[in-house]
Parts: C-alpha cells; structure tokens; sequence
C-alpha cells in the first residue's frame, strides 16, 4: 500500500486575524487531499509543519513512498517553503510539486522578474527598495510613468496588496513605500499596467500544456477605484473588493492573443524550472501588449483557486489530479529507487 505524506504548514495565526483565511484554508485542503488519496487505496497521513520544523526529521525516519508537498510558509517573506522542499531533497524523498530552487526564486519577485527578463520575455519596468533613505535614485527611474503599483517584494496571495497599493503622485508614493518598509524586508515599485489580467495555468504531467485561460473582469467603483486583486478580493467572498474582482473561464480572447499568452506561460514556465504545475499571472500594458506580472510554483490548490478553476475547464477533476500528480512524482527520475 502506498504510504503518503501530505505535508502542510501549521497555521501561525488566530482565526480572527486579518489574515487568517490565506493561512487556515490549508487545512481544508489537506483533509481534502487525504480523502482524494484514499479513494484511490492508498495511506495518506496528515504532517503539519512547525516552526521548529521537527516533523521533517519524523518523516525522515519513517520514510514515506511520497510526499503530497501543501506546504506554503509560515510568514510573509520568509524562506521556508523553500528550505522544506530542500529537506525532502536532501532525503531523497519523492514530492509534488516544484523543487526548493523554483520556490526560492519565485516567491522573491525581483529575482523571478531578473530571470524572466534574462530569458527575452516581457515584465513590468520596476526596482526594488529596502531603505526609503535610499528609495530617491531608485525612485526617479519610474517617476514618469504614473501611476504606479507599490507592493511587497517576497509575498505571494495578494498579502500586502490593497486599494492604497497604486499610487499616483510622489506623496501617495512615499507613503506607501515606508507602509509596505514597515511590514515587510522589501518593497517592489513596479509601473501599473492597467489592461486586462488574465491567470494562465500550466501543468507539466509527461507533457507540458496550458490549461483554459482565466480573466479577472473588474468592475471598478468609487469606493474601488484601480483595477486590481487585493488581499480582500482574494480571500474574503462577498466582500465589495471580490465582487469587482470577478474571474471568468474560459476568457473570451482572440486567436492572436491567446497563441501570445500560452506562449508567454510555457515559456516562464521554464525559464524559472518550474515542475508540474504552476500558474503565471499576465496583464496587458498601455499599448495592449502582454507582461508577465508573476509566476506562481504550487499556487493555490483549493477546488475554488484559480488554478483548480481552469483545471476544471480542461475536464480535470481535482481528485483525479491529485492523484495524478503523486503517480507522477513517483516516476520521477531525480529520486533514488532504493528504499530504506
């Protein structure tokens, strides 16, 4: 009987914090994962990670035939979803998922974009500042391209974003430099792109594809002024920042721009290594031309994520995926065969 470790990371927050939804809804999904495995005949046992990360030596010594990887970080920033993958490598542990590497690079956004741009392909003109005593020289490279979008250089799930995040004068700027400066190691100043954003999703099973493109339809007002998906939109459902902030899938697209944006996601696809499943993040700039706002290795796997919505679209159930992905991590070759 396969035996499974479905890792996950150990909530740092009470429920009653701002933040809580992007950390608790991981248990969800974990219980969510185990039922799906265990359909299928197998053991899945649940593994929360601490901040000690004692668990990781268990799972060492009782050796798992593969590891179901939910594991997300505990702190906005901070390394660990990376240096956990790097464990299970160092044991030579069959995973899901992306490698530490990936991981590493693309939850840091400069380092991701650096590599995307080395690569040819289209990003966001932007600097990253760790100091606003040093932000002025940084800060005149982008001075004439109001507005622009300030956010958190090393967060992922919109944490850091909200409707104070596009800014378009030097005050606005300052402000929400030395906000984003007190809360977290780095702030990205980036140009707003203000075209249409769309989710496009790839899975790499044997073959590489793209999924059905998602569009975010934003339906701006008053009281939600710029065209953007904050935190609120992202996690609280009902709230006035999700209902301007509604996906559709499949989005209504051209032959032309749909051939550029599946080409742009298999090409960011690789170039930052990614493996398995990934989903990168497009908007159209001034002229209608694509950039590449992120790329997002093990994005949210929730049956109601973006991800899991075009998944749904290709004719994938999420049980049938999940157990997809373990049979594909086991035939990976970059794992020894012996077993202890």
């Amino acid at each position: 009987m396969l035996r499974i470790a479905v890792l996950y990371n150990e909530p740092q927050i009470p429920k009653d914090h701002p933040l809580a939804p992007s950390e608790w809804e991981i248990e969800e999904i974990a219980h969510l994962v185990v039922q799906e495995l265990r359909c299928e005949g197998w053991w899945p046992k649940t593994w929360k990670v601490t901040p000690d990360f004692g668990c990781l030596e268990r799972i060492r010594y009782h050796r798992p035939d593969v590891v179901f990887n939910l594991f997300e970080g505990f702190y906005p920033g901070d390394d660990s979803q990376a240096v956990v993958v790097s464990k299970l490598e160092e044991f030579g542990i069959p995973y899901t998922g992306n490698n530490s590497r990936t991981l590493r690079l693309t939850t840091t956004k400069h380092e991701a974009q650096r590599v995307l741009r080395s690569a040819g392909l289209p990003v966001p003109e932007s600097v990253t500042i760790t100091s606003w005593k040093n932000a002025k020289e940084s800060i005149q490279k982008l001075a004439e391209r109001w507005p622009l979008i300030v956010k958190p250089a090393t967060t992922d799930a919109s944490v850091g974003i909200d409707v104070q995040s596009v800014v378009s004068n030097p005050q606005e700027l300052e402000a929400r430099i030395k906000v984003i400066l007190e809360q977290y190691s780095a702030a990205l100043m980036e140009e707003f792109l203000p075209g249409r954003e769309f989710n496009v999703s790839v899975i790499e099973l044997g073959e590489t594809c793209v999924l059905p493109i998602s569009e975010i339809q934003f339906r701006c007002r008053e009281e939600y002024p710029w065209p953007i998906v904050t935190y609120e939109a992202k996690w609280y459902p009902g709230s006035l920042a999700d209902q301007c902030t509604q996906p559709v899938c499949p989005a209504e697209l051209d032959i032309r721009l749909r051939n550029e944006l599946e080409r742009l996601a298999l090409a960011a696809f690789r170039a930052t290594e990614c493996r398995q499943y990934a989903r990168i993040d497009i908007r159209l700039d001034r002229e209608g031309q694509p950039r590449i706002l992120e790329v997002n290795a093990n994005p949210g796997y929730h049956p109601d994520a973006g991800f899991c919505r075009s998944l749904r679209e290709a004719g994938w159930s999420h049980a049938d995926f999940t157990r997809a992905l373990v049979r594909d991590a086991l035939q990976r070759a970059d794992f020894p065969k012996e077993r202890r």
